[in-house]
């Protein structure tokens, strides 16, 4: 089984390198990751990165609308055309959470240790402000591994704030989710503003949601996406 790590970003450049690195030293190599840029600001991949571990997609028109994107949702929608064929499993990586080396390696074994739609510990890191780390149990859709198949039948609302709740509440009809009370947490939840970010599930029920999401994303950089340090994502994965 393979997993496709979809990590939906906007003008996040430092947390991207981040992220890409968290990606890289995964113990387990199963996986694709798909980056789908919704900037007008174009990316490229640094030649650091493996070509046939990573596809970057730059988009930022929606094809519902034909419009510049103005929802999450809209966006996940347009980036489940771009999921390749031999991938059988979808993990919502999002830009700016950390991911310990044994994230895509757990999440696979939970999800094929029976008969799940989706698997999920029951419990996720979760990084404050003042590097306070606790673990909480929350729906927290970066630790979800779920099937490709669900998650095309099923799709996204078309929102900014529940997106993830259309696919997550067909599998909990269907009692497909495997909650572990056993499982490993390899997510964290970073609320740390080490980068300062702005959380668009800070803010949930803001009809400007969106708007203050590109409002404060200007985070540029040199549009290649290079991995950080070792050093760096070590420091952030020291739990």
């Amino acid at each position: 089984m393979k997993a496709c790590l979809i990590t939906a970003t906007k003008n996040r450049h430092t947390h991207l390198e981040r992220l890409v690195r968290f990606s890289m030293n995964q113990t387990c190599q199963d996986w694709t990751h798909l980056i789908f840029n919704n900037s007008n600001q174009l990316l490229e991949l640094s030649d650091v990165l493996p070509k046939d571990k990573y596809i970057l997609i730059n988009k930022s028109i929606c094809d519902r609308t034909n419009q510049p994107y103005n929802t999450l949702g809209d966006i996940y929608m347009d980036c489940l055309k771009f999921i390749p064929e031999d991938c059988d499993i979808i993990n919502f990586m999002d830009d700016d959470d950390i991911y310990l080396k044994e994230h895509v390696e757990c999440g696979i074994k939970g999800i094929n240790s029976g008969d799940y739609i989706a698997y999920k510990p029951a419990k996720s890191w979760f990084l404050q402000v003042g590097d306070k780390l606790d673990l909480v149990e929350n729906t927290l859709e970066p630790s979800i591994f779920v099937r490709k198949d669900h998650v095309l039948e099923n799709g996204f609302y078309l929102n900014t704030t529940s997106q993830h709740l259309k696919w997550i509440e067909s599998g909990l009809r269907k009692n497909g989710i495997f909650v572990d009370p056993n499982g490993k947490p390899t997510y964290i939840c970073d609320w740390s503003q080490k980068i300062p970010i702005f959380k668009t599930s800070g803010d949930p029920h803001n009809p400007l949601n969106f708007n203050n999401y590109n409002k404060y994303s200007k985070d540029n950089g040199d549009n290649v996406i290079t991995p950080c340090s070792e050093e760096l994502a070590c420091d952030y994965c020291r739990i």
